[in-house]
């Protein structure tokens, strides 16, 4: 998990200086969304890793604790989408983006303790 952090540090460190947006072109993978604008520093084709500097940009956040996996990505997501929906204090739609994130910080094993989820 620290390593994960470290590279979530990392990347908000670099993202002052991500790609100019005028001059990006979006991935396949956000469809028609919104994407946040990045550049990609290294990768590695073969194990289909790329390490990526993201540009400023705000993220909207749920916790779920204590779930089965694919149901907390299911409750994660309804209630993102709700909430970008128009489902907040203020009304107000936000448009999709794409990717999402997915931390997962698993405790120490206990029966006194659940495994948390963070969607993004």
């Amino acid at each position: 998990m620290k390593i994960a952090a470290l590279l979530l540090v990392s990347c908000l460190a670099l993202a002052a200086s991500a790609q100019d947006p005028s001059s990006w072109t979006k991935p396949w993978f956000c469809h028609r969304n919104d994407c946040p604008v990045y550049n990609v520093t290294s990768s590695d084709p073969h194990a289909g890793v790329e390490m990526r500097q993201y540009a400023a940009a705000r993220w909207l956040s749920t916790n779920i604790t204590g779930e089965v996996f694919d149901r907390a990505i299911s409750t994660g997501f309804h209630r993102l989408f709700d909430y970008i929906s128009g489902q907040n204090v203020d009304a107000i739609k936000v448009d999709m983006t794409s990717p999402g994130t997915i931390p997962i910080v698993l405790p120490l094993v206990t029966s006194l303790c659940f495994p948390s989820l963070s969607l993004s």
